[in-house]
């Protein structure tokens, strides 16, 4: 007989996530069960969830699988309200229950609904009849159910934060991907130690690739540089996992069915909690239509560069008599005048007798001799040195000045830093790089303290090739290095022994810039150096001092961690 114990509610099932969620948790509830079957005093208890698939074992006492699975087949018909069955023998729902080992079929079934979870419940099984169920048996059990409902909340509740952080990973990669496809972007990151590497869609997009032919390698991502960049993004991402140190390079990507495209790469390193570099990642911005921009407008401005070029200058022209016929706006501002004010004027109308002197015979023997002139002077009414070169034409003259104004005063400074050099108490050694093919430099210049520091006079020197001055193995190493960087970056600094005229060797810290006279041509070097023997004979010892004992001078700890890093 049936005894409803409270009335029906409207009840949902638990969601299948719920259930799948709960699985891990199978020992809690299998716990659950025995303290429900020790304080039901049943032989059986089942803790019972139920989503759209049907009825699903929460935990169990008493019962083996194959009875398991008999029991949730049966507790389907059970009512979402707590209900008894005094005597399930004559029951059919229960007759084909049997508990098993040496026990009589199934008595007594008692079911109790967890709160707040729908269909789940707590079923009680035993082979003996309970008449009825007393307050304080209600009460242990009600500690059961609510526990296993408490267990079950928190398990929705964890379930519910997994399926919003997913909701939230979806929305963030989706918009991860706009951006990506507006912005012509793309990443990748490399997890270590192993290099494996992850590709974005944007990245695959950019490459004009399927997202399922993205590089699946860190080798199958550099073959996507063209030659010349490979080597160098493999040592740079290398540095990065070792060091930390970021990159930002502009190279070029070969791109599937088009031609090369410029990027700008990003890298950076990603650290755990302890410091240790665990990934290295980077962004990739296609900035092919910023380079082709920039190559049209170079294009663009060497064009008008050409074309301009004779104007650009002050530039004015006279007829045969050395009057203003033409006057250009740098003219203008240079001779501070209009063009309305000195049209028809003698070039020189306007200077001193001694400058107007010089500047009528230039320009009276270039027309006379259909040769260009040149001359500089000092024009007072202007406060310039100006340049003026004159070439003659069948109307007049092509005059243009220019303000050498700064020239001049360089010259001076440069007569004076001269002189200062001179009496520098640093080294400073000037070499002529001489002409295309020549095998040495020349050393043209050097001052006092060369000759103080190093014993030879300069007269000994003048003319050779710095390398006498060097004791050429191992230092032939440096000077090759120096070379390298003076090419790349037309300055360099390092420190090597030089010789003396009586053989001794002392330590100079040298710093060599490049003077050029083009962008391509490098015509000098300069060398400044120091005398850092003492310097060196005290790091020397201090670095004794930190690796060696004081005491019995055998290594220590800290020359062992040194060695080990070295090899690692």
């Amino acid at each position: 007989m049936l005894h409803p114990m409270r009335p029906e509610i409207p009840l949902s099932p638990l969601p299948q996530q719920a259930i799948e969620a709960a699985r891990p948790h199978r020992d809690a509830f299998d716990r659950l069960a025995q303290w429900a079957a020790r304080c039901g005093h049943t032989s059986v208890a089942m803790l019972i969830g139920s989503d759209a698939r049907g009825p699903h074992a929460l935990g169990s006492w008493g019962l083996d699988a194959e009875r398991e699975e008999l029991a949730l087949e049966v507790s389907t018909q059970m009512g979402p309200a707590e209900e008894s069955v005094a005597d399930a023998g004559s029951d059919a729902r229960w007759v084909r229950l049997d508990l098993g080992k040496g026990k009589h079929a199934t008595r007594h079934v008692h079911w109790m609904p967890l709160p707040r979870h729908g269909h789940a419940g707590l079923l009680l099984i035993d082979a003996h009849p309970r008449p009825h169920h007393d307050a304080a048996w209600r009460a242990e059990l009600g500690s059961v159910i609510e526990q296993a409902a408490h267990l079950l909340d928190m398990i929705e509740q964890q379930q519910t934060l997994e399926l919003e952080y997913q909701r939230m990973r979806r929305d963030e990669v989706a918009r991860e991907d706009l951006t990506e496809k507006t912005a012509g972007m793309g990443h990748w990151s490399v997890d270590l130690p192993d290099w494996t590497l992850q590709c974005s869609p944007g990245l695959a997009a950019l490459l004009n690739l399927q997202p399922a032919q993205s590089p699946a390698s860190v080798d199958e991502l550099l073959a996507r540089h063209t030659p010349e960049w490979r080597s160098g993004m493999r040592q740079r991402m290398e540095r990065c996992a070792t060091t930390g140190q970021g990159f930002d390079e502009e190279v070029q990507l070969l791109i599937e069915g088009s031609a090369p495209h410029w990027v700008r790469t990003v890298g950076a390193a990603v650290r755990d909690g302890e410091g240790r570099i665990v990934r290295v990642q980077g962004a990739v911005l296609d900035i092919s239509a910023q380079k082709q921009a920039q190559q049209e407008t170079l294009r663009l401005a060497m064009r008008l560069t050409t074309t301009l070029a004779s104007i650009t200058e002050a530039f004015v022209t006279l007829d045969r008599q050395c009057c203003f016929t033409y006057l250009n706006q740098e003219s203008e501002r240079l001779l501070q005048k209009t063009t309305a004010d000195l049209l028809g004027l003698e070039v020189w109308h306007d200077f001193p007798p001694t400058v107007t002197a010089r500047l009528k015979e230039a320009l009276e023997r270039s027309l006379q001799t259909n040769r260009r002139v040149e001359l500089e002077d000092w024009f007072p009414a202007l406060g310039k040195w100006l340049e003026v070169r004159a070439y003659p034409f069948a109307e007049g003259l092509a005059v243009y000045f220019r303000d050498v104004t700064e020239r001049r005063r360089s010259q001076e400074q440069l007569m004076l830093l001269e002189t200062s050099v001179a009496r520098l108490n640093d080294i400073v050694l000037i070499a002529e790089t001489g002409a295309p093919g020549t095998k040495e430099p020349r050393i043209v210049f050097v001052n006092e303290a060369f000759e103080l520091q190093t014993g030879y006079k300069r007269a000994e020197v003048l003319g050779k090739s710095p390398g006498m001055l060097l004791d050429l193995d191992p230092t032939v190493s440096k000077l090759k290095e120096i070379t390298r960087n003076l090419r790349q970056t037309q300055k360099t600094r390092t420190e090597f022994m030089v010789r003396r005229k009586n053989g001794a060797l002392f330590w100079v810290e040298l710093e060599v810039v490049t003077v050029q006279a083009s962008v391509e041509e490098i015509t000098h070097w300069v060398a400044v150096g120091r005398d850092i023997t003492q310097r060196k004979t005290a790091e020397d010892m201090i670095r004794h001092l930190a690796f060696y004992d004081a005491l019995t001078d055998l290594p220590n700890r800290q020359l062992l961690l040194d060695r080990l890093q070295q090899t690692l």
